[in-house]
Formats: structure tokens, sequence, C-alpha cells
């Protein structure tokens, strides 16, 4: 989904036209997109704003890659990832949403999982909002997938 609701956007649909069809439902973020078409955090903001104003209920995927979680980030990433997902996006717009932790080192290949899968999600320690306006942003997505 793009988040502009008009122009010329060769392989992407807008909000607008997926409404138009009875979606209802909309996957942003996901890490294929970040991945191979250079999706952002910041551009999961734009779109997660467009699909709530065009009355959708966004999926949010959240989750780190290999590299992040074998170095430990995988709080900080999510933190970031949650963070700037929904920058400026009340909580009232944000109750329908939902947010999927979809990390992208299970679909390694050639790397054996050295977990139990699914991880088991914790509350992180200590959220850290990145400003005083982020208190009030949905910021209860924060979790943690280390073992206890």
């Amino acid at each position: 989904m793009h988040w502009e609701k008009e122009g010329a956007y060769t392989g992407e649909i807008n909000a607008a036209m997926l409404v138009s069809v009875g979606v209802t439902h909309v996957i942003i973020g996901h890490s294929e997109r970040r991945q191979y078409f250079g999706e952002t955090d910041d551009s999961v903001n734009l779109k997660l704003k467009s699909a709530l104003e065009a009355g959708l209920i966004p999926i949010v995927c959240v989750g780190e890659v290999l590299e992040e979680r074998e170095a430990g980030l995988t709080d900080d990433v999510l933190r970031r990832q949650c963070l700037r997902a929904f920058n400026k996006v009340s909580a009232k717009k944000a109750a329908s949403l939902v947010v999927a932790y979809e990390p992208v080192w299970p679909l390694a290949p050639g790397r054996p999982q050295r977990r139990r899968w699914p991880p088991t999600p914790t509350p992180l320690s200590e959220p850290k909002p990145l400003n005083r306006s982020a208190r009030s942003s949905p910021t209860n997505c924060a979790f943690s997938t280390a073992a206890r």
C-alpha cells in the first residue's frame, strides 16, 4: 500500500482503492517489503497514518534480522520500530491496529534455529519514549523475545 492518495506509483495501491474493493485489513512493514523494497520505519509510519485515515485496520510488522538478534539488539530494534511507526499517531486512532512480531532470522536459509519457536514475549523493562509527545502514543507494543 502507498501512503499517497493520488499519483503515479507503479505497482502500488492506495488505501482508498483497498477500501473500495472491500479490504478491511492491510499488512504494513513486512520484512520482505523492508528488505527488498527499502521500506523504512518512517514509510511504515506514513502508511499506518494513511490506512487509519481510510478506516483500514493496519497489521504493523516489527522484527529483527539475525545479526541484530545475535548482537542482543532485539529489544532496541523493536522499540525503535514501534516508536517510529506510531510517531504522531494517537492511542485512540491506534486502538484497532494489530502489531505482529515477525522476525527475519527464523527464515534465514541454512541457519539452524537455536531457540524454541515461537519465543515467549515478555515486557520490556523500561520503555524509553523518544520525546514527550511519544508518551501519549501507543507505545504499549513494546515487548521482548529474550528468554526469562
